[in-house]
């Protein structure tokens, strides 16, 4: 049982189970840790903590709103489609081939709202698996990473430097749009393969022979990066979709460098050099972070490190248009950043190279905190623009999200309470540690809006805290109408000479009220869970109007004979 404050029946004993934490420490450790109600975005977080097989949606209170239930691990999060979809991606824990490197995946699935499995794919052998992320088309379609293996003599037959292979593979990256046929089955509709779009100037009687510096459009095989020659040498950790621009960007850990291809092209065109809108093929259209990765630069000229969840930010929101990455920092100085980049474009669309570099040098906008904060974490992570402009960022190796105004302001705060095994920490209690994250690390964390459409009809009830033994908590968050008017209750007995109980359909939290005939206010609460109960035994024999909700929602007449 979470929540120290129930039913009546249950005060005793549940003060002397929570007295331990009490007495230890009133300082918040998990769960909601700060929350400013009038600067923060109003809305629902959605996030998978890293070996959990669950998937929780809470409000800004950190009360639990919905959570679904997957038979895997995240492989390595979850989005909520605007069909109200969930899309799960799974991890293959049974694939030894890609074990090596974190992030797998190999499973996709679509849960309904019930945790049901209304589709699954897998993309999991020894020749490929999915991993990392995905991201849900606007058609349906899901598009999905995917690490391809090629052995050691692919490698050297592809140009790669033999002395520079610390493993004898190396794991190239591909992309495949896939489009779902329920319930266990999908059609590849399109791909794109980084094998198809190499560089390299090591050996002039292998394939893919040229000048790195002439061809910026291509990937120079033999640039390590920070892999030192791993088998996963990109190691791409993020993927998402332009509509308005047909284009798909892609994020490379180990090079420093995020990239952006042509999606209107045939896989066909997609495999070559020329085709789609931009009558270049699957050649990259863009690159940003890091020039030395195409000889143009030095490590002065850096300025992505390590990054993840490089993505456009919606044409609706602040810097719309913009690409927005958030910047680990790993190598750099260990501190961690958001960028803002404005592609330089010309008047015909096409992405602006200057001096043989990609343009702009510099992010319009680095978003840095304020001393005392912190969002750096080494690995995984992400940043998301919110409709009021603020940031929230997903410091993921901590399990900590953290969201900005403009001003660097922080104005919400939490920490992941779930770790392994699905256990939920008692508040007040530490998060367990290793050399490398924390037991409740989340690969990164998405706030929707009250009025996106994947929660649209749903009741959105609020419950109790994620952690145990909560710390009793004023915070109120506003519950939308529209769950509200979902809303049922059981109210008896009524009339009542004691007490009035009263029962609801779903767990929630919102405020109660009782008034007298006469619009008098007598007494007020909150109620928390399904269940309520409010002593009458004082009150004269009357007619009284209880309201549950800050409007006129709900009214129940009690009498009291």
């Amino acid at each position: 049982m979470r929540n120290c404050i129930n039913r009546s029946a249950y005060l005793l004993l549940l003060f002397l189970a929570c007295l331990p934490a009490t007495l230890m420490s009133q300082t918040r450790t998990v769960g909601k840790i700060y929350f400013d109600d009038s600067l923060a975005y109003q809305g629902y977080t959605l996030f998978t903590p890293n070996q959990s097989n669950k998937t929780y949606l809470i409000e800004n209170c950190g009360l639990e709103v919905h959570q679904w239930t997957s038979p895997y691990q995240p492989g390595m999060l979850a989005y909520l489609r605007k069909d109200g979809l969930l899309l799960h991606a799974g991890r293959d824990s049974n694939n030894p081939t890609f074990l090596s490197s974190g992030g797998n995946g190999g499973f996709i699935e679509l849960l309904d709202w019930w945790s049901n499995r209304v589709w699954l794919y897998k993309l999991s052998d020894n020749a490929r698996q999915a991993h990392h992320d995905l991201h849900p088309m606007p058609n349906g379609n899901v598009m999905v990473i995917a690490w391809e293996r090629f052995d050691l003599q692919d490698s050297k037959q592809a140009g790669r430097d033999p002395n520079q292979l610390q493993d004898t593979e190396i794991w190239s990256e591909a992309l495949y749009e896939i489009q779902p046929i329920f319930p266990d089955s999908g059609v590849i509709v399109w791909e794109w393969h980084v094998w198809d779009h190499l560089v390299q100037d090591y050996n002039s009687t292998r394939d893919n022979y040229g000048s790195v510096q002439d061809h910026p459009e291509l990937l120079d095989i033999n640039y390590l990066g920070i892999s030192q020659g791993k088998a996963d040498w990109l190691h791409a950790n993020s993927v998402t979709y332009n509509p308005a621009r047909d284009e798909i960007m892609l994020s490379f850990r180990e090079t420093s460098e995020l990239i952006i291809i042509d999606h209107s092209t045939t896989t066909a065109q997609a495999a070559g050099h020329a085709g789609g809108t931009s009558g270049k093929g699957g050649d990259i259209l863009f690159r940003w972070g890091n020039p030395e990765a195409y000889k143009m630069g030095t490590l002065a000229d850096r300025r992505l490190y390590q990054q993840h969840d490089a993505h456009w930010i919606a044409d609706s929101l602040t810097d719309g248009g913009k690409l927005l990455i958030f910047n680990n920092g790993f190598t750099r100085a260990n501190y961690s950043t958001a960028e803002i980049v404005n592609p330089t474009i010309d008047i015909n669309g096409h992405y602006v190279l200057s001096s043989g570099i990609f343009q702009p040098n510099d992010a319009d906008v680095t978003f840095a905190t304020l001393p005392g904060d912190t969002i750096d974490s080494g690995i995984m992570g992400g940043v998301q623009r919110l409709p009021n402009g603020n940031f929230l960022f997903s410091q993921a190796v901590q399990g900590r999200f953290i969201e900005f105004d403009t001003n660097r302001k922080k104005v919400w705060e939490y920490v992941n309470p779930v770790i392994p095994l699905g256990f939920h920490l008692q508040q007040g209690t530490a998060v367990p540690r290793n050399s490398v994250s924390w037991a409740n690390a989340v690969f990164k964390c998405v706030r929707y809006a009250p009025d996106y459409p994947g929660l649209g009809g749903q009741l959105l009830p609020h419950g109790d805290p994620l952690e145990t033994f909560p710390y009793p908590d004023s915070c109120f968050t506003p519950v939308s109408a529209a769950a509200q008017a979902a809303w049922r209750f059981e109210v008896y007995p009524n009339p009542a000479i004691d007490v009035v109980h009263v029962r609801a359909n779903a767990s929630l939290r919102a405020d109660w009220s009782l008034w007298d005939a006469t619009g008098r206010m007598l007494m007020q609460g909150q109620l928390r869970g399904a269940q309520l109960e409010v002593s009458v035994a004082n009150l004269p024999v009357g007619m009284y109007v209880l309201r549950i909700g800050r409007d006129d929602h709900h009214k129940i007449l009690v009498q009291r004979p």
